[in-house]
C-alpha cells in the first residue's frame, strides 16, 4: 500500500507501465484482489497533498484509506473548521479502512467560490451501511459510509479542484522530485481501471482456451471443438483484442511519462477526453469480450 507514497514516507515511486503490470497481474488471479490493491495505493497519494501535520499523522498511523470522490456530502462552516453531513455508496475497502475521505462541494475560507473537496474522516466518526451483497462484487466490501454533522479541521481537506487545475499541497512542495507532483493528478488517479479490466479478461480469455480444447460436442458426433473453425476464429479474435487493449494502457502509461517529464500537472480539455476515450474504451470493450465468452462456452460457462 505504500508503493507511490512520497519516499519520505516510504514510498517507491513506480514507474507507470511498473504499477499497471502489478495491478493486471493481480487481476489474472482475482479481480476483487487487484481493485482493492490498486485503491489502497492510490488512496495514499492524495495525503501527499495535506498539510505536513497531516500527512504525519495519517501515514504514520498504518491504517488502511477508502474513498468516495462523488461530491455528494453537506458543508457547513463551523467558524474554526467545517461540520459535513450525508451518505456515500460504493466506498471500497471500507471495512478494512481506518480513514476516509468523503467528496462535498463547499465553499472554503480561503477561497472565492464553492469548490470541490474531500473531506477525511477517521472510520470512528462514520457509520457504515452494510448495503453491498451484489453477487460477484462482494470481495470488494464497497459499502456505504454515513456521517452526520462530523467536524472536519482545515488540515485534513484535499482540495481536489485546485489540484485538478495543478496545484501541489498546500505547504508548498515539500518533495520536489515526487512523481505525482509532476502530473495531472486525476488521470494517473485513474489508470489502474483498465489494468483490473485487461487482467480479468485476460484469464476469461485462458479459461476459455482451456474449456474449448477440452470440448466435446455430445450432440454433434462427439466433435472436439477444438476443431471448430468457429470456435478457433472467436479465440484469435479475443487474442487480438487483448493485445490492442494492451496497446492502448501502454499508450495511456506513456503519455502519463511524458506529462511528468514535462512537468504537465493539468490539461485542455482535449487530452483529458482522450484519456477517458481510452479508458472507455478499455472498459466497453473487456466487457463486450467478456460476454462474447460466456454466450460461446455455452453451458460450460
Amino acid at each position: 500500500l505504500k508503493l507511490m507514497r512520497p519516499k519520505a514516507y516510504g514510498g517507491q515511486y513506480l514507474d507507470y507501465f511498473t504499477f499497471g503490470e502489478i495491478i493486471r497481474t493481480i487481476a489474472n488471479h482475482s479481480v476483487a484482489a487487484a481493485w482493492l490493491s490498486y485503491f489502497f495505493v492510490i488512496h495514499e497519494t492524495w495525503v501527499a497533498y495535506l498539510p505536513k501535520e497531516s500527512r504525519d499523522e495519517l501515514y504514520n498511523h498504518g491504517g488502511l484509506m477508502a474513498d468516495v470522490f462523488a461530491p455528494v456530502g453537506k458543508v457547513t462552516d463551523d467558524g474554526e473548521g467545517y461540520r459535513l453531513s450525508g451518505q456515500w455508496n460504493f466506498c471500497s475497502g471500507v471495512l478494512w479502512s481506518d480513514w476516509i475521505g468523503l467528496g462535498a462541494i463547499a465553499k472554503l475560507k480561503d477561497g472565492t467560490e464553492p469548490e470541490y473537496c474531500m473531506f477525511i474522516v477517521n472510520k470512528e466518526e462514520a457509520e457504515i451501511i452494510h448495503n453491498w451483497d451484489a453477487m460477484g462484487l462482494r470481495g470488494s466490501g464497497s459499502n456505504a459510509v454515513k456521517v452526520d454533522n462530523v467536524y472536519i479541521p482545515p488540515n485534513r481537506i484535499f482540495h481536489a479542484t485546485r489540484v485538478i487545475n495543478g496545484a501541489g499541497p498546500v505547504d508548498g512542495n515539500f518533495d520536489p522530485d515526487y512523481q505525482l507532483f509532476k502530473v495531472p493528478y486525476i488521470p494517473w488517479f485513474l489508470m489502474g481501471f483498465q489494468f483490473i479490466q485487461i487482467g480479468g479478461v485476460e484469464r476469461l480469455i485462458e479459461i476459455f482456451q482451456e474449456k474449448t480444447e477440452n470440448r466435446i460436442r455430445v450432440f454433434n458426433n462427439n466433435a472436439n471443438e477444438k476443431e471448430a473453425g468457429s470456435s478457433q476464429r472467436v479465440l484469435a479474435e479475443l487474442k487480438l483484442q487483448l493485445s490492442s487493449l494492451k496497446g492502448l494502457a501502454n499508450e495511456y502509461c506513456e503519455k502519463l511519462t511524458y506529462y511528468e517529464q514535462n512537468g504537465m500537472t493539468a490539461l485542455d480539455e482535449e487530452e483529458r477526453e482522450k484519456l477517458f476515450g481510452i479508458r472507455g474504451h478499455i472498459a466497453k470493450t473487456t466487457s463486450e469480450m467478456a460476454l462474447r465468452i460466456l454466450l460461446t462456452l455455452g453451458g460450460n460457462s
